[in-house]
């Protein structure tokens, strides 16, 4: 009997023992946070559970942040109906980004206007079609529009999942840019009468809502205001440049009226008109010229074609607003609007954004890569080194030009206390069937941005040529100059 009662006893003896080496094991691993050692100045990451609870915007520590966080961003910056925003999309790739632009850089606009090639539904946003009112007379005799007949068809017969397959087609589905932009003047105007502004940007243009408001303040809308980017070349802009369209182009109430009212059925006039060569952008650019004789005013950068890698960065950006940003994908739209939350309500600068996307710095030399150091609008002229003041690695005499080798290219940068970073290419043309010739070129450049990856291309039939581009930075002095430029004047 004795040992069928100290059976329960030494069971209940287990279990205890059991549930207090449990509870020591939960309380060590899941009510202990391990430190996360904290990185200088943008992520002050303290605690890996900080980093799973705490928002991103709290995360990033920017220079000239208010110290307190707003309780809504949208609140600060409120939509007051005065201004319309009209996303232009199209309905291979509309429903790829729209989802974050609403709920990022559209999340204060109560009424965004959303514009693409076939009529669909968001949630509660309409898309609507903004080709609907071309006439037959112009798709049946264009090629452009086969697309838009091929994307009817799809959704008719219930096959709208196959619509992101028609980009592949051998006629691009950007044909219908040239034809859009008219028509989404005209309704904008239709579904949003009488606002002070008409806003436009691509789907994957990110779009600072508070900035918008800053810029259009300075301008009054009861005058004729076409903002763009025009397309620069080498000799400047052209005496009727075509806009950069992925930077977006804000039309002021006044211009869009006028449009309306005295330039009566102006899209369907054109649509007629316009070539199968001429790019969207030129087609707006045109129609305002000589419609209304109203020239584009250059918004750059404030309006920003280039996509974050590409941005080049210095004193004639560095403290101004960022109003748009292009080519981003749903991952660096959020990116952005993190980056504004993280502001508390300060305007986001050229100097915020640089902050937040290149805290790693910059890195000394990158094969097959180009920094886009031959950019004519940001270059240093390049002179022979001055071999007496180089030292070190530097003594070897053949290091005088520049355009030897992509050494004496760095020496030049180096030499410069203007030059933040330097290109180096050798093109080699092999049209010549017995020999081969090699020119080499080094640029440098007073502006600082990271670029992209440019693997060596060709040679091939009807380009008998191969180039090699190599970049490099002056990481230290591109370093202390963000330093010394952490705030701004104002």
């Amino acid at each position: 009997m004795a040992m069928t009662l100290g059976r329960p006893k030494a069971l209940i003896s287990y279990l205890l023992v059991f549930a207090f080496f449990g509870f020591i094991y939960t309380f060590w691993s899941v009510g202990y946070t391990p430190s996360i050692p904290a990185a200088s100045g943008l992520h002050d990451v303290l605690t890996a559970h900080a980093a799973i609870t705490t928002p991103v915007a709290d995360q990033l520590l920017l220079p000239g942040a208010n110290a307190r966080h707003p309780p809504n961003l949208c609140e600060q910056h409120q939509d007051t109906g005065k201004i319309s925003v009209v996303l232009m999309t199209g309905a291979t790739e509309a429903l790829e980004t729209l989802s974050t632009q609403l709920v990022t850089s559209l999340r204060c606009v109560k009424e965004p206007l959303i514009f693409s090639d076939l009529e669909q539904r968001l949630g509660s946003h309409a898309i609507h079609d903004v080709l609907a009112n071309v006439s037959a007379e112009t798709m049946d005799r264009n090629r452009d529009f086969d697309i838009y007949r091929k994307q009817h068809e799809l959704v008719a017969s219930g096959r709208e999942n196959e619509l992101r397959l028609l980009g592949d087609l051998p006629v691009p589905v950007t044909g219908l840019e040239k034809y859009k932009v008219l028509h989404a003047i005209e309704l904008a105007w239709q579904l949003q009468p009488n606002r002070d502004w008409y806003c436009f940007v691509a789907a994957d243009t990110y779009l600072s809502w508070p900035n918008l408001l800053a810029f259009l303040e300075a301008y009054d809308p009861g005058e004729s205001w076409y903002f763009g980017q025009p397309v620069r070349t080498l000799e400047g802009s052209t005496g009727l440049p075509p806009i950069q369209s992925g930077a977006g182009f804000i039309l002021s109430g006044r211009l869009v009226r006028d449009w309306n009212m005295q330039a009566t059925a102006l899209a369907t006039r054109w649509d007629g008109r316009v070539d199968s060569t001429w790019p969207a952008d030129y087609v707006l650019a045109a129609a305002l010229h000589e419609e209304l004789r109203v020239p584009v005013t250059d918004a750059t950068p404030m309006l920003q074609t280039e996509n974050p890698a590409m941005v080049a960065f210095g004193l004639e950006n560095w403290c101004k607003p960022v109003v748009t940003m292009d080519k981003l994908d749903p991952r660096q739209l959020d990116r952005m609007y993190q980056i504004e939350l993280a502001l508390n309500g300060s305007l986001l600068l050229f100097k915020d954004f640089h902050a937040a996307s290149h805290h790693t710095g910059y890195p000394f030399k990158r094969d097959d890569w180009d920094n886009r150091a031959d950019d004519a609008e940001h270059a240093i002229d390049v002179v022979p080194n001055n071999m007496e003041e180089a030292k070190g690695q530097w003594e070897p005499k053949d290091l005088v030009d520049p355009h030897q080798s992509y050494m004496s290219c760095e020496l030049a940068c180096i030499q410069n206390g203007a030059c933040f970073q330097f290109g180096f290419t050798t093109t080699t043309n092999f049209s010549n069937a017995m020999t081969a010739t090699t020119t080499a070129r080094c640029y440098l450049s007073r502006v600082f941005r990271l670029g992209e990856l440019r693997e060596p291309v060709g040679p091939s039939e009807g380009r008998p040529w191969t180039t090699v581009r190599k970049s490099g930075w002056r990481s230290d002095r591109i370093a202390k100059w963000v330093t010394e430029n952490r705030t701004c004047p104002f």
